[in-house]
C-alpha cells in the first residue's frame, strides 16, 4: 500500500468532516473561485480539500452524467456550469480552466505536464494539455510529463480526502492545507495575462487567415482515437512566420521546418527549364513515396474510363489517385497514356536550399501543389507544417497567401508523415481485407452491363456499346 501512494501524485489521509452528501441538497461550504486559466483537475483538488469533501463525492456533485444503483458517476465529464453556480464564480471564468469549453478540446493529452516552480504555488496553466509549449514562460523551465499524475485523478481511487501533493515525477510534495503554497498575487496576474495573450494569439491567427485555407486543420474538431496522429496536430514553432507570437512564449521547434523544402536540390538554378525541374520533383516523389504503392498504381491504371467513375474512395489508395491526377495535369495527357517506370533514384537529398531563384520557387510550387492534393483525398487531415518562402517571382504558383507586396508567400502544409502513415494505413487495410478500388455494381449498372461483378474472380463480361471494352479482369488490392 506504501508503495502504491509514492507512485500517485497525492499521498491521502482521513480526517474528520461533515458528511455534505447524505441531503439532496448538497452544497460547497467553502466556495473559493479559480485563477484564471488553472487547470481543472487542480481546481477540484483545492475544492475537495476546502470543502472536507473526497474527490469521488465532489464528482457525483459535479458530474454531467447520471450515478448508477452504488452511487458511482457513470458520465465522469463535469458540468462546467454547474460547478460556476456552486462555487459563485462566472461562468466565463470557470471555463478557461477546461480547455475543450473554448475551442480545443480535440487537441487535448491526457497526460498532465507540469512546471516544477508552478506546482510550488500549486499552479498548472488549462492551457498544458494542449502541448503547444515547451517551456514555462515564467520560471523558463522545460515542462515535465507526468503519466502519474494523470493516472491518479480517477475516480475509482479517490474515495479519501486529499491532504499531500506528492509528484513522484517532479519531486514535489506539498501539504494542500498549507496556504503558503497558494498562488501569490503577482504570479497570478502575470501568468494570467500571459494564457490570455496566447489564446488571443491562436483565435487572431486563425481569424486572419482562415478564409485562405490556411489554418483550417490546426482548429480542427474531430480526432482519431482509434488512431491517434504520430504527430501533434499543433506544430506551431514555425507559424510567428504568419503573425508575430505574444512575448516570452517559444513553442516547439522542429528539426526541419518543411520536409518538402529540406529535399530539395540545391544544383537548382535558371538554366533549367520547366520540363527539367518537373522530372526532378517527379522522381524525388517516386523515390520517396511510391514504392509502397506500386500495386496501387497497377490496379488503379488498370481500370477503365467507366470504372475509375465508380471508385470508392473510402477503398482507394489516396496517394496512388493524387499522383495519376497530379501527372495527368501536369503532363498534360490522359492517364491511360502515363508511363508510371519508375525514373532513376540517384537523387541527392541536400540539407537546404541555399539561394532563391525562380527556379527553386517553381521546383517548391510543384511539390506543395502534390502535397495539397495528396491531402485532399484524406479526410480529417489535422497535421500541418508553416512555410515561408522569400520570393520576387510573381508567377510562382503556390495555394498561399502573398504578403508584403508579393516578396514573400506563406502559409501552412499538412506534415507528410502523417499523410504517409494514414495513407499507408488504408492501403494495408485494403490488402487485408481484399477490398477493390471500384464499386463493381455501380459501375456495371450506370454503363447497362448485362452481368454483374461477383469481386472476386475473374470473368468475361458484354456490353450494349462498343466504345467500353469487352472484358474486364477483376484485379484485388
Amino acid at each position: 500500500m506504501e508503495t502504491k501512494i509514492q507512485n500517485s501524485i497525492f499521498d491521502l489521509s482521513s480526517c474528520s468532516r461533515p458528511n455534505v452528501m447524505n441531503s439532496p441538497s448538497a452544497h460547497l461550504i467553502q466556495r473559493c473561485s479559480p485563477t484564471p486559466f488553472v487547470a481543472g483537475w487542480l481546481w477540484i483538488y483545492s475544492l475537495a480539500v476546502d470543502n472536507a469533501m473526497t474527490i469521488r463525492e465532489l464528482m457525483r456533485l459535479l458530474a454531467a452524467g447520471d450515478t448508477n444503483a452504488a452511487g458511482t458517476v457513470i458520465d465522469t465529464s463535469i458540468d462546467v456550469a454547474r460547478l460556476a453556480r456552486l462555487t459563485d464564480t462566472d461562468y466565463g471564468l470557470a471555463k478557461l480552466s477546461f480547455a475543450e469549453l473554448f475551442g480545443f478540446g480535440a487537441n487535448q493529452t491526457t497526460e498532465i505536464f507540469h512546471c516544477p516552480g508552478c506546482l510550488m504555488q500549486l499552479y498548472e496553466s488549462s492551457l498544458n494539455a494542449l502541448r503547444i509549449m515547451e517551456r514555462c514562460p515564467i520560471h523558463d523551465e522545460p515542462y515535465i510529463r507526468c503519466k502519474a499524475c494523470a493516472r491518479s485523478f480517477s475516480l475509482s481511487r479517490n474515495d479519501i480526502i486529499p491532504r499531500y501533493l506528492n509528484c513522484c515525477t517532479t519531486g514535489i510534495s506539498i501539504d494542500l492545507l498549507d496556504h503558503r503554497h497558494r498562488i501569490q498575487p503577482d504570479f497570478e496576474n502575470e501568468m494570467s495575462s500571459i494564457n490570455r495573450s496566447l489564446v488571443e494569439w491562436l483565435v487572431r491567427l486563425h481569424g486572419a487567415h482562415s478564409h485562405h485555407g490556411l489554418l483550417s486543420a490546426l482548429f480542427s474538431n474531430k480526432s482519431n482515437a482509434r488512431r491517434p496522429d504520430p504527430i501533434f496536430p499543433w506544430i506551431l514553432g514555425a507559424a510567428t512566420a504568419i503573425e508575430p507570437s505574444p512575448p516570452r512564449i517559444l513553442f516547439p521547434s522542429q528539426p526541419s521546418l518543411c520536409r518538402i523544402i529540406e529535399r530539395s536540390l540545391s544544383d537548382i538554378n535558371d538554366a533549367f527549364d520547366d520540363r527539367m525541374i518537373y522530372r526532378i520533383v517527379r522522381r524525388w516523389i517516386t523515390h520517396t513515396y511510391s514504392r509502397r504503392h506500386r500495386q496501387c498504381l497497377a490496379e488503379l491504371l488498370r481500370l477503365a474510363q467507366h470504372e475509375r467513375e465508380a471508385i470508392e474512395i473510402s477503398n482507394c489508395c489516396p496517394f496512388a489517385l493524387a499522383l495519376l491526377s497530379w501527372r495527368a495535369a501536369r503532363e498534360g495527357c490522359t492517364i491511360d497514356a502515363l508511363n508510371m517506370k519508375a525514373p532513376p533514384s540517384d537523387i541527392s537529398l541536400p540539407y537546404w536550399i541555399k539561394k532563391d531563384t525562380p527556379a527553386q520557387a517553381k521546383l517548391i510550387s510543384l511539390m506543395i501543389d502534390f502535397i495539397r492534393l495528396w491531402k485532399l483525398t484524406l479526410d480529417h487531415i489535422s497535421a500541418t507544417l508553416p512555410f515561408k518562402i522569400q520570393t520576387n517571382h510573381s508567377e510562382t504558383r503556390v495555394m498561399a497567401k502573398y504578403i508584403n507586396d508579393q516578396n514573400a508567400i506563406i502559409g501552412l502544409l499538412p506534415v507528410t508523415e502523417v499523410i504517409r502513415d494514414r495513407t499507408t494505413n488504408i492501403c494495408v487495410t485494403r490488402s487485408t481485407s481484399a477490398r477493390p478500388s471500384v464499386n463493381s455494381n455501380e459501375s456495371y449498372n450506370r454503363h447497362g452491363w448485362n452481368h454483374v461483378a461477383d469481386g472476386v474472380t475473374s470473368f468475361t463480361v458484354s456490353n450494349f456499346s462498343e466504345k467500353y471494352r469487352a472484358s474486364y479482369d477483376y484485379i484485388l488490392a
